[in-house]
């Protein structure tokens, strides 16, 4: 019965060290998933810490091989130390300063001044309670002056130095009456008691300045860490913090959810005061919520653009002069303005629509051209005649136009301030007005003469689509080349050469 019992123990023991063995296989694999699978930036971070202290412990060892415990905290220090240089260091004689501070997971990035959020008592406030030594602190020692004389005849008569802390005036020598009128005349145990008390000043004057560097040390150290703290999170984190200049204490740290840098005027979405062992100052009472910030000014642009071209047509004018199909572009031109507003939806594509007001011209000539004329001859017995003559043609022709370019922009930000982009645009236009002029000149035909040819009725309507390439600077300006694809119309009795043939300059200015 014994041993069948001793069997049983045996077992549980066996079954309790299999359990707790695999307890601890199951922990650190949950602990190395954590970290695998977690973010580095505070995961590594927060498990990093504790084993700093007992870096032999078995789920330590296996911990740094997993996250690099001492190289992450030696990263860590450094960035701190980055984060006092930048955002710690103070500019100018300002009693106070302020910086917009930007973390990304938990790490100090960049820091810039931001302007000071606290009221002008406040400030008054925190400096009057954070400078009582040093407005109570004594003025310097004024040591009288003395001549080379009775620097020489006082050494005859030393002074008592342990009288200097208690007594104020010489007493009276006994022993040498000549002290007493050395004395009364030098001064000279007014003179040595200045002169110790002007050294035991600067020895505690500088004593205070060490005193007080190592105090901005500590208190910077105790700034770093709350800071640090706060933004201890995945993503992005913007802070403003406050700084008082002489002690280096923080009066405000205000997390804001939007770069500050951009726009200073920020909404603060949460204030917290860092304790420091004295008083601290109230944020501002306000009742109004924080509005929530906006990126519209990084994402919707308004401008202006300039465009320029050429737009050959061909089939121009046929309905109104015989043989014009034929007629060659002698000389066109298109330039008008355009109003934009585009919508971006990466750092280099965007969308495109605006308004646009145009203006064309066109040269064209024929030579040895067909037109069926009137021929005038008074010899001839059947009087007036038309005839086809083979004439020279010339025709010139205006026009003013409306147009609603719809574009889209792919591009590649190369760098952060240019980017190269293709541009696919759809062009609806609308001819507003319209006047021509021909010319004929020929053997006995010599003639000039206007007429409103019907090429801006209410069913003339144009359908253009471009693409091309084109380069953007800071999203503030752009250049454009594009080439027309496709032409189609509606009413209009003439037809755009495709191609290279037609082509505009497009040079857009954005704000």
């Amino acid at each position: 019965m014994y041993l069948f019992l001793q069997c049983i123990l045996l077992t549980i023991l066996a079954v309790t060290r299999s359990l707790v063995f695999s307890m601890k296989k199951i922990l650190l694999t949950l602990i190395a998933a954590t970290v695998l699978y977690a973010n580095e930036a505070g995961m590594c971070r927060s498990l990093c810490g504790p084993c700093a202290e007992t870096p032999e412990d078995a789920t330590c060892m296996r911990l740094d091989s997993l996250c690099s415990c001492q190289a992450l905290l030696d990263n860590i220090a450094k960035n701190k130390e980055l984060f006092k240089e930048k955002a710690l260091a103070s500019e100018g004689k300002s009693k106070f300063y302020s910086r917009t501070v930007h973390f990304k997971d938990g790490v100090f990035v960049d820091a810039q001044k931001a302007k000071n959020p606290l009221t002008e008592d406040q400030l008054k406030q925190f400096h009057k309670e954070h400078n009582r030594a040093s407005a109570n602190a004594e003025a310097p020692i004024q040591v009288p002056s003395m001549g080379d004389q009775c620097k020489q005849i006082c050494t005859s008569c030393p002074a008592d130095t342990s009288l200097f802390e208690t007594t104020a005036t010489a007493p009276e020598n006994t022993k040498n009456p000549l002290c007493n009128k050395v004395e009364e005349t030098c001064k000279c145990y007014e003179y040595s008691r200045a002169l110790w008390q002007a050294a035991k000043f600067h020895e505690q004057d500088s004593i205070a300045k060490i005193e007080a560097s190592l105090n901005r040390i500590q208190n910077e150290n105790a700034v770093t860490d709350s800071i640090f703290g706060v933004c201890d999170t995945v993503g992005d984190c913007y802070v403003i913090i406050t700084m008082h200049r002489e002690t280096g204490l923080l009066v405000e740290v205000a997390k804001t959810a939007t770069d500050a840098a951009k726009d200073s005027a920020t909404a603060v979405v949460a204030v917290d005061s860092l304790e420091t062992g004295r008083d601290k100052v109230e944020p501002t009472k306000n009742d109004e919520k924080p509005k929530a910030p906006t990126k519209s000014g990084d994402i919707f642009y308004w401008g202006i653009g300039l465009v320029v071209g050429s737009l050959d047509e061909n089939d121009f004018l046929e309905n109104h002069i015989d043989g014009a199909n034929e007629m060659v572009g002698d000389f066109n031109m298109e330039a008008g303005i355009s109003f934009l507003f585009r919508w971006y939806f990466y750092s280099a594509g965007s969308f495109q629509f605006g308004l646009s007001a145009l203006y064309r011209h066109h040269d064209y000539m024929h030579t040895n051209g067909q037109y069926l004329g009137e021929i005038s001859n008074s010899n001839s017995f059947f009087g007036t005649s038309y005839a086809t003559l083979f004439v020279d043609l010339w025709a010139e022709y205006h026009e003013l136009l409306a147009e609603i370019p719809l574009s889209l922009r792919i591009g590649i930000p190369i760098v952060k301030f240019f980017a190269p982009f293709a541009d696919l645009t759809f062009s609806v236009r609308k001819p507003i007005y319209g006047w021509n002029t021909a010319d004929i000149n020929g053997w006995r035909v010599d003639e000039t003469f206007n007429w409103d040819g019907d090429f801006y009725s209410e069913e003339d309507w144009e359908f253009l689509l471009w693409l091309g390439p084109g380069i953007e600077f800071t999203k503030h300006f752009s250049v454009e080349i594009l080439f027309m694809l496709i032409d189609a119309k509606s009413g209009i009795g003439h037809n755009y050469a495709d191609e290279n043939d037609s082509f505009r300059l497009n040079l857009q200015f954005a704000w």
